[in-house]
Formats: C-alpha cells, sequence, structure tokens
C-alpha cells in the first residue's frame, strides 16, 4: 500500500477517490483493498514515443492494451465499486465534478501534464482530504517534483513525501 493512501486512510474512511495514471491497475486494488467505497479511475492508455527523456523506454498500443487488459483482469472482483474513464485528464476533469476524499495522480509525467493535473485535480480534492501522486522521489523523473514543488511553493502547502514508495501528498 502505498505511503499516501496509508496516511489518508488514517485520517478516516476514503468514500469516494480517483486515480489518474492506472497502468495495470495495482494500485487501484490497494485502493479497494483497503476499502475505498467508490474509486474512478481515469487513463487514455496513449502511445509515448519519447519516454527516452525519462530514462524509460517508449511504451507501444500493444502494451498499453495488454496493461489495460490486466487491470480490468485484476479488478474484477471489485467491478461495482470502480468506474472507468478511458480519456485523458482534462476530458476526466470536466466530467467528475464532485469532491473527493482522495486524489492520486501517476499519468504523464512531462512537466506540462503534471502541472496540468495538479490545476485540474486539485480543486476537487474536498477540504481536509489527501492529494497525492508517485515518481516524486525517481531522479530520472525531474518533471514531477519540479512541477510539484512549484505547486507546493505557490500554494504555501505542507508536502508529505516517502523515499519508500516515491509519493507525496498534501491535506486540503
Amino acid at each position: 500500500m502505498r505511503q499516501s493512501l496509508k496516511f489518508a486512510l488514517e485520517r478516516g474512511p476514503i468514500h469516494t477517490a480517483v486515480e489518474i495514471g492506472v497502468h495495470k491497475g495495482k494500485n487501484a486494488f490497494d485502493m479497494l483493498e483497503a476499502g475505498v467505497e467508490k474509486l474512478y479511475l481515469v487513463d487514455s492508455y496513449p502511445v509515448y514515443t519519447e519516454m527516452w527523456k525519462t530514462g524509460l523506454t517508449n511504451i507501444t498500443q500493444e502494451m498499453q492494451d495488454e496493461w489495460k487488459k490486466q487491470m480490468f483482469q485484476f479488478l474484477s472482483p471489485y467491478g461495482d465499486k470502480f468506474v472507468f474513464l478511458e480519456m485523458t485528464s482534462k476530458e476526466a476533469s470536466k466530467q467528475l465534478n464532485d469532491e473527493y476524499d482522495y486524489i492520486y495522480i501517476d499519468a504523464d509525467h512531462s512537466y506540462r501534464h503534471v502541472k496540468e493535473d495538479l490545476e485540474l485535480w486539485y480543486p476537487k480534492v474536498r477540504k481536509g482530504g489527501v492529494f497525492a501522486g508517485h515518481d516524486y522521489e525517481k531522479t530520472y523523473i525531474i518533471d514531477v517534483k519540479t512541477a510539484v514543488g512549484e505547486f507546493i511553493k505557490k500554494n504555501n502547502f505542507d508536502l508529505y513525501t516517502s523515499s519508500k514508495d516515491g509519493d507525496w501528498w498534501i491535506v486540503k
């Protein structure tokens, strides 16, 4: 279980949550196993051809299709507790208009997209809720740390991080 989720659960039950960037569904599974009542999953499963900038290999459509298939298999026991939105983060932010107890960002790791996700999703966290994300501590993905750092500084938030799993989080 990710440290930001553990922190959020210590603050009380998580009735509604959103994860942006689902991959194979492992983190989503952990959230549902931990008792998240309703989980909205957002991922367009795009092709990435410039991943060399982050030290990762390119992501093909075949890879994404396989990961999406694995995600559905992995989460099938929780079919009534999650809603999958196959769309971009920006598109989903226009559809999901409630306030959520926990929002987790782990999608496109480019500076521009991380910054956009922070601005789109922070307003959707309920007061007292936890806004979090992944890959803050990975040195080869500097864009995440840069965008999150600017967001924290601009808004004067207290930032929590975990070197154990690379999570970052704040409390609204």
